[in-house]
């Protein structure tokens, strides 16, 4: 896990929250901000770094990804998810050769 004085700004990370699979660091709000999906309905969320503690801390940022530039995020995170998506398939289908 990437302790929240090691999170950078901005950055995308892969997650192991309550939640959301990828979310960006918004440092002054102290949260990643990244999309949920509830009963069908994919939307932003966000969840709070694990080292906050109990009972806010869902969050456990285990890979940086990226750093978030440009456009529209929801869109953004879900580009990301697909291409991570794509790329661990094509992974898998490569041991099965």
């Amino acid at each position: 896990m990437i302790p929240i004085y090691k999170c950078k700004d901005g950055f995308v990370y892969r997650l192991d929250a309550r939640n959301i699979k990828y979310g960006i660091w918004e440092e002054e709000r102290g949260v990643f901000r990244g999309i949920r999906t509830k009963f069908g309905e994919r939307f932003l969320d966000s969840e709070d770094h694990w080292d906050e503690g109990p009972p806010h801390g869902t969050a456990k940022p285990i890979e940086e990804i990226e750093e978030f530039t440009r456009g529209n995020l929801f869109d953004f995170l879900t580009e990301l998810e697909e291409r991570r998506s794509n790329e661990n398939t094509e992974g898998a289908s490569h041991g099965r050769d």
